[in-house]
């Protein structure tokens, strides 16, 4: 909920170039995304990421060894106790 990653799993440390030592912790949501892809991640994804339907669609991830876009599909979605409040927030991200 602070925008920050608490896990990621070896598939995604290889799409993305992070090294099995990276702490996710030190990382926000939006330094996955290219920089000139942030406006957007920010104003429409997150949104909906935390609506009822969540976000589907094609987006960049970039690579944290070089900065290289990594062309995806997206789906975030909100995880929410038996309450219906938020509680965090989960990606299934495939490399296209």
């Amino acid at each position: 909920l602070q925008g920050r990653g608490v896990y990621i799993n070896q598939g995604a440390r290889r799409m993305c170039g992070l090294p099995d030592e990276a702490d996710i912790r030190e990382f926000e949501i939006l330094d996955f995304f290219p920089a000139e892809d942030r406006d957007f991640v920010r104003e429409v994804v997150l949104p909906a990421q935390a609506g009822e339907r969540g976000y589907q669609g094609e987006l960049r991830f970039r690579r944290f060894d070089g900065g290289a876009p990594v062309p995806v599909s997206y789906d975030g979605f909100a995880i929410r106790d038996e309450h219906g409040k938020i509680t965090a927030f989960s990606t299934v991200t495939r490399d296209i």
